[in-house]
């Protein structure tokens, strides 16, 4: 029996799609695993938190001849009996608190990093996008820019690759709105509303 086989979904894509793709994919990776990693060790955290529930610590003023009274004793392998008056462990478990604190704000930082990670990806693919687009369709490169006779001298040999590097420079310190307008009259392609605002809003968020 004949097999029927799937045709890629990246299947006559640019190289610019099939590398942004693989970013995202990796983007999406990244963001579980982290998520993952960090609610193991918020249970970690939240079981210690539990075990120092009691600990609410000496009511009223703190006694000026107070000593803490902390030991930790071994009792087997990777195992110790902890003892701790209550003003000590109130003390541990604020400390514990604090840092299970700074813990959750990881998870934001973590976003932070992957959505600088994401919009970098997208810039990358627009710039790469438009030179595969001017190396097979020259034409698409007109417009009433100008160049000096110093730079079409100089450049003789490889005009075109030249006009192509310096589209793309130009593509690469676009505003997203200026991206947008540009996408759309070089393309013909019109954003939605709604996706020219994702993007703005998503620009406004990296920067």
């Amino acid at each position: 029996m004949s097999k029927t086989v799937e045709p890629s979904p990246l299947k006559g894509r640019t190289v610019a799609y099939k590398r942004f793709i693989h970013r995202t994919h990796w983007n999406k990776q990244l963001l579980g695993v982290g998520l993952l990693g960090l609610k193991q060790k918020m249970t970690v955290i939240d079981q210690v938190v539990e075990k120092l529930k009691p600990a609410k610590g000496i009511p009223g003023r703190r006694p000026k001849d107070y000593k803490p009274e902390i030991n930790l004793t071994k009792i087997g392998e990777n195992k110790y009996n902890f003892e701790a008056d209550m003003g000590s462990a109130a003390l541990i478990k604020k400390a514990v608190e604090f840092g299970k604190a700074k813990y959750e704000e990881l998870r934001y930082h973590l976003n932070a990093i992957l959505a600088v990670d994401l919009w970098g990806a997208f810039e990358t693919y627009n710039t790469m996008l438009f030179q595969e687009l001017f190396l097979k369709k020259p034409e698409l490169l007109i417009s009433e820019e100008k160049i000096t006779v110093s730079e079409a001298v100089k450049n003789r040999d490889e005009l075109i690759q030249y006009l192509i590097e310096r589209q793309v420079d130009n593509i690469g310190h676009f505003p997203v709105i200026d991206l947008i307008k540009f996408t759309e009259k070089k393309l013909k392609f019109k954003y939605t509303s709604a996706q020219a605002s994702k993007l703005t809003d998503m620009y406004l968020v990296r920067n």
